[in-house]
């Protein structure tokens, strides 16, 4: 298994959002440290990662403001 799929398994919730803590289900991030990932166009993460989160958090967390 490649460090990226044990990142993805460790680091997304069962709904596919990021979580703040590795394998911490209850727990969510905005993901500040995939930004990198698109800022320098590595292209290492996923892109349906993106999509994932891109539909969670307006979802989820609409009503918090964030």
């Amino acid at each position: 298994m490649s460090l990226y799929s044990q990142w993805k398994t460790a680091a997304l919730g069962g709904d596919q959002h990021l979580l703040e803590w590795y394998e911490a289900t209850d727990s969510w991030t905005l993901g500040y440290n995939i930004f990198a990932d698109v800022w320098l166009r590595t292209n290492v993460v996923e892109s349906s990662v993106y999509i994932h989160v891109d539909t969670f958090y307006p979802a989820s967390h609409l009503s918090s403001g964030i």
